[in-house]
């Protein structure tokens, strides 16, 4: 078993404080559902409006749920033909478009909150053959 990246760490440990409110997200494209260019099929139709996916995205995982009361939180992991500052600039528009004020904006990882009410935060690392390999956290208040 290999440990864990120190991103992944970070974004487990962030994910544990997110906070969000807000209304689901669709993808860019217009699909609520998962089918996000995935190689398998994962019910993301709880992301956010704040955190959606790249056209390209091949989900690896994805995964939401109640973390406390009022509040839901979730992380989708996929991969991505973008490079990871192109990743990084995508959700620098989407959160600023959706009103949140950036937090973490540091090479390999950028985050954003709304006043404890929204979160995200996006880690992407360069992989092998151009891709890309992105975990996305995100949490509101319902």
């Amino acid at each position: 078993m290999k440990p864990l990246h120190p991103a992944a760490l970070c974004a487990l440990t962030f994910l544990a404080a997110c906070s969000g409110g807000g209304d689901k997200a669709a993808t860019p494209n217009g699909d609520k559902s998962a089918s996000v260019a995935a190689a398998r099929s994962f019910d993301c139709k709880d992301l956010p409006a704040y955190a959606p996916l790249p056209n390209d995205a091949v989900i690896s995982l994805c995964t939401s749920g109640q973390t406390r009361p009022g509040h839901v939180s979730g992380t989708v992991t996929y991969s991505t033909g973008m490079a990871p500052d192109a990743v990084i600039a995508f959700y620098k528009d989407k959160v600023s478009l959706a009103g949140l004020h950036k937090g973490i904006n540091a090479p390999g990882a950028f985050s954003a909150v709304d006043g404890g009410k929204r979160s995200m935060m996006v880690m992407p690392a360069a992989g092998e053959n151009g891709k890309t390999y992105v975990t996305l956290n995100w949490g509101r208040n319902e």
